[in-house]
């Protein structure tokens, strides 16, 4: 027979236990449950949220009407903010963000503002894997912006402000890091980058200007990472304005910028898959005005180009390795062109190119096949010429190693031809009006 006492105890060490084992349950709840926030002021919002895992967070706050949020996160401490409208001035809403986070320690930023002309905002994030950051504000109607982040440790951030911005950031692996900014209306602006520590970065100023950075590889770098703390990758002040840029390869830096209106620069580093090392600097002021460099298969190549002036036109396109070409246009209507080793899939290393034109009118051609050849033009004044035409490549054609070519004309209706083949070649040409 059990005594009293001991039935008790007993009964008392059950209830500790299942203390225990609850406080336990409660601990472990409130230490892995997922939480959501949803603030609606006005008509006809609709806010959906997933949450599965444990420690993620959303927080919606809507001010306005037909506004709509989609949240969709999956895996461990996840977040998601989402304000559309300004609560200090509500208006019609009609905005709408679709986010999806699929691991952990994910974040997603959205800030949409007031619309004009009842025009939507729209903002799609998709986020897969870890450690990814994303935030996109948009103020004012019929601005759309869409990140894509697979992989880990990617950043992006997108500002648009005014209306019929359309930005598009796509980011495959880790560590990458893009920004887009556009100060005005109209403008499109679109940064792909796959693989590991890539940097891209975007601001135009103006309405109608259009942005392409595409870069494979690692540590290429088309801008300046933290955005505020240098030059952008690609620099638009004006309207009209394009800037596209292709980068295949390791370590490649492009940082163009283009003042003025309807300017155009097209880059392509590695057409082929190759181009490592290669640095591309391009400026350009003025209006109507051309650069297009391409280096395909090539390492440890360097184009500074500038442009000052209006119908300007350069054309660079290098195959090898250790070029340097330097070209400085200022006047109108100044044309360009040149190759180094034009012929695929034969390669030109170290050669050197430096042009320097200042003027209206001024012609000049090139063509490089070789090794080790430097050519130094500089033509200052009116109708100078080197070649027949600027796209006629028979001013200035090397064919050899060790050629050195240096012409000099000052004054008008000036023009050169010149033809080396061989080696250890010398020509100076020196004309002056």
């Amino acid at each position: 027979m059990l005594d009293p006492c001991d039935q008790t105890r007993e009964g008392v060490k059950m209830i500790k236990i299942a203390l225990i084992i609850f406080i336990a349950v409660c601990i472990s709840f409130s230490f892995g449950q997922n939480v959501s926030t949803i603030d609606q002021t006005g008509d006809q919002n609709i806010s959906t949220v997933s949450q599965s895992g444990s420690g993620n967070i959303s927080d919606i706050d809507q001010v306005g009407n037909t506004n709509s949020v989609v949240a969709n996160q999956n895996g461990n401490d996840n977040s998601v903010t989402v304000l559309q409208e300004d609560p200090l001035e509500p208006k019609d809403g009609d905005n709408n963000a679709t986010i999806d986070q699929v691991g952990n320690n994910n974040t997603a930023n959205v800030y949409s503002r007031t619309n004009w002309d009842n025009l939507s905002n729209i903002v799609d994030i998709d986020q897969i894997n870890n450690d990814n950051f994303s935030q996109v504000d948009q103020y004012n109607g019929g601005n759309t912006a869409t990140v894509n982040q697979n992989g880990n440790d990617n950043w992006s951030m997108v500002k648009q402000a005014q209306s019929g911005n359309t930005a598009v950031i796509m980011q495959s692996g880790n560590s990458n890091y893009g920004y887009t900014s556009a100060n005005t209306g109209n403008n499109f602006q679109s940064v792909s980058q796959a693989g590991d520590e890539n940097v891209a970065t975007v601001s135009s100023a103006g309405s109608g200007n259009s942005v392409l950075i595409s870069q494979t590889g690692n540590l290429n770098i088309a801008g300046t990472k933290p955005y505020y703390s240098g030059p952008k990758g690609a620099d638009q002040t004006g309207n009209l304005n394009e800037i596209s840029t292709a980068v295949v390869g390791d370590e490649n830096r492009t940082f163009v910028t283009q003042t003025g209106d309807e300017n155009k620069t097209l880059i392509e580093a590695g057409v082929y898959g190759g181009a490592s090392f290669n640095d591309v600097n391009f400026t350009q002021t003025g209006t109507n005005n051309y650069l297009e460099s391409k280096l395909v298969t090539a390492e440890n190549n360097v184009v500074n180009a500038s442009q000052d002036g209006s119908d300007n036109y350069f054309r660079v396109g290098i195959r090898g390795d250790q070029n340097t070409v330097n070209m400085t246009a200022t006047g109108d209507q100044n044309r360009g062109s040149w190759g180094m080793s034009s012929a695929f899939p034969e390669y030109a290393d170290q050669n050197a190119l430096n042009i320097t034109v200042n003027g209206t009118h001024n012609y000049n051609t090139g063509s490089i096949d070789g090794d080790l050849n430097t050519i130094n033009i500089t033509q200052d004044g009116s109708n100078n010429m080197i070649g027949t035409s600027w796209y006629t490549n028979d001013g200035v054609v090397v064919s050899g190693n060790e050629n050195a070519v240096n012409i000099s004309q000052t004054g008008d209706g000036n023009s050169s031809i010149n033809n080396v083949t061989g080696n250890n070649n010398l020509i100076n040409v020196t004309q002056s009006n």
